[in-house]
């Protein structure tokens, strides 16, 4: 199948079963086209699978974008829970209200953004998701000021 603008074979389909074979609802996914077409006899044999085709289509390109955010971030994710506990030298962590698991959730974000920082500045790691030193420095930042307008905040409910 083809997209009926721009030519392209790249596009998801679903037969349209409602009005009978041989029309096909397609999707382009390079211009997002939507249009109808006729389906020629490989396209029917292939209906069925259309879905599923998407879906690991869809998985590969996550796949692909984690392995590349992977290399920024280098397994930031275990990393920052390491951190977190090195920080509380096995105090318990005590997260008794919704602003709490706000306050945590934040943390773990600037701990993200400090390992892609070093990761970046201080080694010879490219970067694989064209987000900058800089934007990483600035999300930082933002970071930095919802965590005290949330501390902020919190000092009002008491």
């Amino acid at each position: 199948m083809k997209c009926i603008n721009c030519k392209s074979t790249n596009v998801h389909g679903r037969a349209i079963k409602e009005v009978g074979y041989p029309l096909c609802r397609i999707t382009c996914l390079e211009c997002g086209t939507v249009g109808l077409t006729e389906m020629g006899e490989a396209d029917k044999n292939k209906t069925e699978n259309l879905g599923i085709d998407r879906i690991e289509q869809i998985f590969d390109e996550r796949k692909e974008l984690f392995i590349k955010k992977n290399k920024n971030y280098s397994n930031s994710y275990i990393k920052t829970g390491k951190i977190i506990s090195l920080i509380l030298e096995n105090q318990k962590l005590v997260i008794s209200n919704e602003k709490d698991q706000i306050a945590i959730g934040l943390m773990h974000r600037m701990l993200d953004k400090i390992v892609r920082y070093i990761n970046l500045r201080f080694t010879e790691q490219e970067d694989e998701v064209q987000e900058s030193i800089a934007e990483t420095i600035g999300d930082l930042g933002v970071y930095s000021f919802m965590l005290q307008e949330l501390e902020e905040e919190k000092k009002l409910w008491k």
